[in-house]
């Protein structure tokens, strides 16, 4: 039968055996290309969540130390810069990571100023910025001519507040310190008052609480004098003459009771002598976040300048009578962490749930060189009580040493000791006179030449620097604990702290910023 031509075309033309091949084919390579499109993104995503969590841990790191010389090395230490081996901010797939150029950066954020966190320290900052980036391989982007992806983050950190402190400010109000400090251009008591305006600068009065205490400790008829500026601060006191009036009056030093863990609190011992000048406080700012000039802590202390207002000197000064009792750093010690213990428990006892516990700081600031003794001296009246010698505290001998082990006690209960070294020789020794001798009564040869036997301090020989080294908290890889200015009279080169800041103010500045940590805040601030 012969098939008709327009019969067959017909059939042809309606046949639809092999017509989805074309479509499978076009979705397949869809497909494909969308899956290879997601491979490649999620990588992507996936090597930039790793490089800001990088980034983020260097601006910390680097933000804890933005009041220090080495802030900038240190968010590079902690970057996930290649060849950085500090992991775990470094990852196996980022291996073409490097800074940005120009970062980190220090900066002083407006912004930041305005939360209380002054621009301070050798960088004059209060803010770290790092900005990292890295170069990625692709894989199926690669049929579209693309071989690699660079991606960048940003993180911007200054200090923060972490939890609330209870903080005992320990200050050397030996004769000494009226000596004329050409560094800064005041006397060494007026640069430690500014170094202590820093400190009020950077602390929170709605959950820090202060104290300040001296040595040597004075009477407690006359302590209302440093806080009531009558006279002036820059009066000299007397010694062994009639007593320069409104000044307070130092007396022999006291002896407190050694006190247990979680002490009940600081009693005056042994007559009326105190070391506490101002009980805890936290009035000394206003509501403006600005020092408060009705705050006895504030009048202590004094205020800086600001908005126009010229400086104000703070009251607190060495005490009549000071440089007959000669230094003494154990009592003040075991009195400053009487107190805190204390003040700690009372708030304890009322916190809310899940409060924040309050930590328990003290910052001590002097020479360090400990010379006090009955068996040398003026008029042989260091101490209220003649104390033994020992060699193990109450005595009056092993001075610097019973410092050491005063520490001891007061970090065994928690609490955290910065010392700033202001002109601390890194020499003990002994000339058979305390007046050019350091750490005399630790030495070998005044147990020889006081015919003592031998040699019962804890510490025999120990330096005034070695001693504050010693009764500061130990160093970690963030916090410093140990600062020294050598630069002040009587300084020695050879004392030097890791911190990098030499000047006293830095100093401050530095342990503020420590007590304060550093957080992330938002990139772009001015």
């Amino acid at each position: 039968m012969k098939i008709k031509p327009q019969f067959s075309l017909l059939r042809a033309l309606r046949e639809q055996h092999g017509q989805v091949l074309p479509w499978v084919a076009f979705m397949f390579g869809l497909f494909t290309g969308m899956g290879a499109f997601v491979l490649d993104v999620g990588h992507a995503y996936f090597s930039q969540r790793q490089l800001q969590a990088a980034t983020d841990a260097a601006a910390l790191a680097g933000g804890n130390k933005v009041y220090f010389t080495n802030a900038i090395s240190t968010a590079i230490a902690y970057s996930g810069t290649t060849g950085v081996a500090l992991a775990p901010n470094t990852y196996g797939n980022l291996q073409n990571v490097s800074m940005v150029p120009g970062y980190p950066k220090v900066e002083c954020l407006n912004a930041v100023v305005n939360l209380g966190i002054l621009c301070s320290g050798p960088n004059s900052a209060n803010a770290l910025i790092v900005k990292e980036q890295a170069t990625i391989p692709t894989f199926f982007a690669r049929v579209l001519g693309i071989q690699q992806v660079t991606l960048s983050a940003t993180a911007t950190s200054a200090p923060a507040k972490a939890v609330p402190l209870n903080v005992a400010l320990i200050v050397d109000t030996t004769l000494s310190m009226n000596t004329y400090d050409s560094y800064i251009g005041t006397t060494q008591m007026q640069g430690a008052m500014q170094g202590a305006e820093t400190l009020l600068s950077g602390l929170a009065p709605s959950i820090d609480a202060v104290s300040v205490f001296t040595f040597p400790n004075v009477s407690a008829s006359t302590v209302a004098n440093d806080t009531n500026c009558n006279p002036p601060q820059s009066q000299n006191p007397s010694f062994y003459s009639t007593p320069t009036p409104g000044l307070a009056t130092s007396t022999p030093y006291t002896l407190p009771t050694i006190p247990a863990l979680a002490s009940t609190g600081y009693v005056v011992p042994n007559g009326n002598g105190t070391y506490q000048i101002v009980t805890f406080s936290q009035d000394y700012k206003d509501t403006n976040n600005q020092p408060n000039g009705n705050s006895n802590l504030v009048n202590t202390v004094g205020e800086p300048a600001a908005n126009g207002n010229p400086a104000v000197q703070g009251c607190l000064s060495p005490p009549n009578e000071a440089g007959e009792f000669g230094t003494y750093l154990a009592g003040v010690i075991y009195a400053a962490q009487a107190a805190l213990a204390s003040e700690q428990a009372g708030e304890i006892a009322s916190l809310p749930a899940n409060a924040a516990t309050p930590v328990n700081i003290m910052i001590i600031l002097t020479d360090g060189n400990s010379n006090a003794s009955t068996r040398y001296g003026y008029s042989n009246q260091f101490f209220v009580n003649t104390p033994s010698a020992s060699g193990t505290y109450p005595s009056d001998v092993g001075d610097c040493s019973q410092a050491v082990v005063a520490a001891t006690t007061a970090k065994g209960d928690g609490t955290l000791i910065f010392t700033i070294g202001y002109g601390s020789p890194a020499t003990g020794s002994w000339t058979g006179s305390v007046d050019s001798s350091n750490c005399p009564t630790d030495q070998n040869g005044f147990f020889s030449q006081y015919h003592l036997g031998s040699n019962v301090s804890t510490y025999p020989n120990i330096s005034p620097c070695q001693t504050l080294k010693d009764i500061a908290s130990p160093d970690t890889a963030l916090v410093q604990y140990f600062y020294s200015d050598p630069t002040a009279p009587g300084g020695d080169p050879n004392c030097t702290s890791a911190s990098g800041a030499t000047a006293l103010n830095d100093a401050f500045a530095a342990i503020t910023a420590s007590l304060n940590r550093s957080r992330l805040i938002p990139n772009g601030l001015t």
